[in-house]
Formats: structure tokens, sequence, C-alpha cells
């Protein structure tokens, strides 16, 4: 996640049945970063409003950077990928500029552009 000139390395989930990336509010919040507006999410909770936020996400290894008008900011809080906390959802709007593929079987995924 990049935001005025800082960078930041974040866990991540890739989450197919995410329409937009979401970062948990906290870190947002903790970055100093304002919110620009609200949007209405689906969860499987029912619609609740979520903040959005102007982000950019980096992903050296593949050479892809993305430069959002906005992300959702969740609450994620408790969630852990790996026994690290996860503070992000990569939705279908990054995962669109992509081809994703997941072998379960094999027990990894491939991302390519």
């Amino acid at each position: 996640l990049e935001h005025a000139g800082n960078t930041i390395k974040l866990k991540a989930l890739i989450d197919t049945g995410a329409s937009r990336t979401c970062i948990d509010s906290t870190v947002l919040s903790n970055l100093g970063i304002s919110p620009i507006g609200i949007v209405t999410m689906g969860t499987a909770g029912g619609q609740t409003q979520c903040p959005l936020y102007p982000a950019r996400l980096n992903f050296p290894v593949i050479n892809l950077l993305i430069d959002f008008g906005s992300v959702a900011g969740v609450n994620l809080q408790g969630q852990t990928i790996s026994g690290n906390p996860l503070v992000a959802l990569i939705g279908r709007d990054v995962l669109s500029r992509c081809l994703f593929i997941y072998s379960g079987t094999g027990g990894f995924f491939t991302l390519a552009l």
C-alpha cells in the first residue's frame, strides 16, 4: 500500500467473492489517510456502509502497480493468515487485470499479467 510517498507491506487474502479490494480501516486511519466517500457493500451480514479511501497497491514481484480511485475500509480485526494479522482482501477489481489460476489439489495459485 502506498500513500503520500510511504510504502507499507500488508498481509492480504485473495477474495474472489469481493468485488473491490478492501483494507482494514484501522490501518488506513493509523496512516493518516482520510476517507473520500462512502460505499454500500453487501456482506455475509447484509448491506453495510463502508468508507472509501484513496490507495495505490504495488505488487513488485509481478511488476504490477494499481492506482485505485478508492478501496473500501472494512473491519478485519481478529482475522489472521498463518498467525499474522490479515489487513487486506484483494478483490476482483485487481483480479480483473490479471490471469488468476487456483489449484485446489496442488494448494497453490498463479497470478499473471
